[in-house]
């Protein structure tokens, strides 16, 4: 631990003083995430003992109605040098009408004025949220806004984590810190997978400032979001109800759950592509950090797709994936999830030219839209934009939040669902020519100069459930195509 680290979390030790506690609500007892029913498992064999996979929100703060319940706020150092506690604020914040202030509440910190007034010296303001439970969880991710003002390396923003209670002393788990101006907000995303599976787990945002003086406005904070990712199905044999005939059954092996496709982007081999392409007229790179594989584009009206070059399954299939725009970027941006995409074996003709997609645009805050694009020869069918439903899709900060998309393909139709919801399906016949056999990812940008995407958890896997047997996943070899894309006639119309 380095000596700033160090620095900050000793005081820890020293304890909380009672009088400079203040609780915001019932503290929260924490989500069980249930189990699901398996899908697509031979009922006469087979039983899902586990649920099924997906980001699931355990909880999101956008602190438009105050610090909700499930909150402790304290000032660890009581009322020595004035009580300063986080409180809401106006003043900034990164979407809505209000964020939360390091320093804004309490006997002296309710005086302050973020348009005239300064952190305090020696501050140490705490922000605890929980205890949540992840059991029966894999992977976690903590997002959350933040917007600095502070001396660098001095007074500090801390995100840290417990899992032994609920108090400052029990912080020693420093996810992150941050200091310096950030020159506007930033988002961050923080996996914090080390705590899946705990029953009960405490996260904490701690200001905390030297004796120096100094002539900032400290911290604020925005848009806070946990999310886990529940275990795979596993499958077991079906119970059987009746009476064993013999104490000491000879136990039959349970089937290995298997994928056809499965990549968390941990591994910068995996096999798609990382490509920096400084074009200025076609600027854009792919690559991978923090377990996932980004995009970023740097021109205006640059679309971009990739894809690792391995085959679809050959009958009904699901893809499901993980997407987020990682900033709102500007109008018209947009990614998408190919599917049916050609993988043309003559190396004179361009690959990936011939596809479907689920196509889902960035038009501005709350205003998301997707639709399924059909791409052949010489042309593409026409949009059915649709507006994405905030009860169903993630929208966070300017489209800063994670949502769980997924295809299932049939030999007529296409089912989209996003975060488990199913939102709409299309008749359209899956090709049995020109090669259409692939998967990839989309990126575009159109009215801007730069935007920015991430993707997670790419999977494939037959309808039937994701046990698999014989299939060919050799890949053909990574794949990237830029250029080439009507959007100008397939984008909405003011009026959609």
């Amino acid at each position: 631990m380095d000596s700033l680290i160090a620095d900050v979390v000793n005081p820890f030790r020293r304890g909380i003083v009672v009088s400079g506690i203040v609780i915001a609500g019932i503290v929260f007892a924490g989500l069980l995430l249930g189990a699901l029913p398996g899908a697509g498992a031979d009922s006469d064999e087979l039983h899902s003992a586990a649920s099924g996979a997906g980001w699931a929100t355990v909880f999101t703060e956008t602190f438009e109605s105050g610090i909700s319940a499930g909150w402790l706020i304290t000032d660890e150092n009581g009322t020595e040098g004035g009580e300063f506690y986080w409180a809401t604020s106006a003043y900034t914040h990164s979407q809505g009408a209000a964020s939360v202030w390091a320093i804004g509440g309490g006997t002296d910190g309710g005086l302050l004025d973020p348009e005239t007034d300064t952190y305090p010296d020696s501050a140490l303001s705490w922000m605890i949220y929980g205890p949540v439970d992840l059991t029966g969880t894999t992977s976690a991710r903590l997002t959350f806004d933040h917007w600095l003002d502070t001396q660098v390396s001095l007074d500090v923003l801390q995100v840290l984590a417990s899992t032994e209670g609920g108090n400052p002393a029990d912080f020693d788990d420093v996810l992150t810190t941050l200091s310096g101006n950030s020159q506007g907000w930033e988002a961050q995303t923080l996996d914090i997978s080390s705590l899946a599976g705990g029953d009960q787990v405490w996260i904490a945002f701690l200001f905390s400032s030297n004796a120096s003086g100094s002539d900032g406005k400290g911290a604020f904070v925005d848009n806070v979001g946990l999310y886990s990712m529940v275990e795979q199905r596993v499958y077991l044999p079906a119970v059987c109800n009746e009476p064993t005939p013999t104490p000491t059954p000879t136990p039959t092996p349970s089937p290995t759950p298997e994928y056809h496709y499965l990549d968390g982007f941990d591994d910068p081999e995996s096999g798609w592509s990382t490509v920096h392409h400084p074009d200025p007229q076609d600027w854009y790179h792919w690559f991978y950090s923090n377990g996932e594989y980004h995009l970023d584009i740097g021109d205006d009206r640059t679309d971009v797709k990739s894809s690792p070059g391995v085959e679809l399954p050959e009958g009904d299939y699901v893809i499901e994936v993980d997407a987020r725009f990682r900033y709102s970027g500007g109008w018209w941006t947009a990614y998408g999830i190919l599917f049916d995409a050609k993988d043309d074996p003559d190396p004179t003709k361009s690959d990936l030219g011939d596809y479907f997609m689920l196509w889902v645009l960035w038009e501005g805050a709350g205003q998301h839209k997707w639709g399924i694009l059909r791409d052949y020869p010489g042309g593409q069918d026409d949009m059915e934009w649709r507006l994405l439903d905030s009860q169903h899709y993630n929208y966070g900060s300017d489209g800063l939040a994670w949502n769980h998309w997924k295809i299932v393909r049939t030999a007529n139709d296409i089912a989209i669902y996003c975060n488990g919801t199913l939102v709409g399906t299309f008749g359209h016949a899956r090709p049995t020519t020109n090669y259409q056999v692939l998967f990839g990812l989309y990126g575009s940008t159109y009215e801007t100069n730069y935007t920015t995407f991430s993707w997670d958890n790419y999977e494939v896997y037959p309808a039937s459930g994701r046990r698999t047997a014989g299939w060919d996943m050799t890949p053909h070899g990574p794949i990237v195509v830029s250029g080439d894309f009507a959007m100008d006639a397939l984008l909405p119309h003011p009026e959609e």
